[in-house]
């Protein structure tokens, strides 16, 4: 709950999230494995889940019962534009 975020009607809220790339083209996951072509092009897109009822073993019921309750409460899910990534040098 400390974590709640309030916003007066038109205002925004900025975030940054850093990324970081070692620039290897190649990596491998379990069984699976990947190469980044130079040539391709990539993109990335970030997406919100706001769900009211994913916290309900980490909330109590007073919590929990005061965020469904809470009109105001945002629930859905929200996506970002996309932008290209540029691995070039």
């Amino acid at each position: 709950m400390q974590n709640s975020v309030v916003l007066k009607p038109n205002e925004t809220q900025n975030f940054t999230i850093q990324t970081n790339w070692n620039k290897k083209r190649y990596f491998k996951m379990d069984d699976n494995e990947y190469y980044l072509n130079e040539n391709d092009k990539f993109e990335i897109e970030i997406l919100l889940y706001l769900d009211k009822s994913n916290r309900k073993n980490s909330l109590s019921p007073e919590e929990i019962s005061k965020i469904i309750s809470d009109e105001n409460f945002l629930q859905g899910t929200f996506t970002s534009n996309k932008m290209e990534v540029n691995f070039k040098e």
